[in-house]
């Protein structure tokens, strides 16, 4: 079979010799197909430029929205700081109004470092029970002496005494073993644990009243041990079903529950 050929003719502009060139037309077919390919591997080269050209600048604008973000960020840190610090301020004024209710044991933590209420050490109830009841007769002394009237911890009320959500009690939050003090002279009748209020003491006062201190670490007296107005008798801890280290606090008189917020000498 003859071979069939395509003649390419090369005329210069300048009226020279005029150039013949013969490809076979398979030759010419694959030079077509690769000239194809090349425009379309140029075409897709420019798509994929402009592409990535619009992602660059898609990128420059994210770059500067997220720079905007970054310093609006930090505008509304220093306003959450401001707001913190209000907020720190306004429970030291409730905790020295003693209006202070709060469960969150990190905040109270923050809060105890930074402003607690005054411990009642022996050394202070001496002088406060001297300042008290110095003009009185020695029997009205002792008399005053029974009545549970001394905070028992150096913390801050996280739940509040309620007949109707018969919680016969204040707790207080403080840290874990914070000393624990008699709100009253008297003698231990019990020091035992259960289930629900754990490690527990209970006093009675001799005059009708008795005081009960749970969730104690630990207890520093026991059974039938005479206590005075004060004393340390164990440590805050988080015995029994509590979510926190906190002292739960009881008045009764005659059997009856009292709310101790009405007999705190603040």
């Amino acid at each position: 079979m003859k071979k069939k050929y395509i003649r390419i003719q090369w005329i210069p502009d300048d009226s020279g010799k005029i150039k013949n060139f013969k490809l076979p037309t398979w030759l010419w077919k694959v030079i077509k197909v690769f000239f194809i390919i090349f425009i379309i591997i140029v075409i897709l080269f420019l798509l994929l430029a402009g592409n990535l050209a619009k992602k660059a600048l898609q990128l420059e604008e994210v770059k500067k929205q997220n720079t905007i973000l970054l310093e609006k960020q930090a505008k509304y840190e220093e306003y959450f700081e401001s707001l913190d610090s209000l907020f720190l301020i306004d429970l030291q004024i409730q905790n020295i109004l003693g209006l202070f209710i709060e469960n969150d044991t990190s905040k109270i933590n923050k809060i105890l470092d930074k402003n607690r209420l005054s411990a009642n050490n022996p050394v202070k109830n001496e002088i406060d029970f001297e300042g008290r009841y110095g003009w009185r007769p020695l029997s009205e002394k002792i008399k005053a002496e029974k009545i549970p009237d001394v905070i028992p911890v150096s913390g801050v009320i996280s739940k509040n005494y309620s007949e109707k959500e018969k919680h016969f009690g204040v707790d207080f939050a403080a840290k874990n073993d914070d000393p624990v003090y008699a709100s009253a002279s008297g003698v231990v009748i019990s020091v035992n644990e259960t289930e629900d209020l754990g490690l527990t003491i209970q006093i009675d006062h001799q005059n009708g009243y008795k005081t009960s201190y749970s969730h104690l670490s630990k207890a520093n007296v026991k059974e039938g041990k005479k206590i005075s107005k004060g004393d340390i008798i164990g440590s805050v801890g988080s015995t029994g079903k509590t979510s926190g280290p906190h002292l739960h606090y009881v008045i009764q008189k005659d059997g009856r529950y009292i709310n101790p917020e009405t007999y705190f000498n603040f």
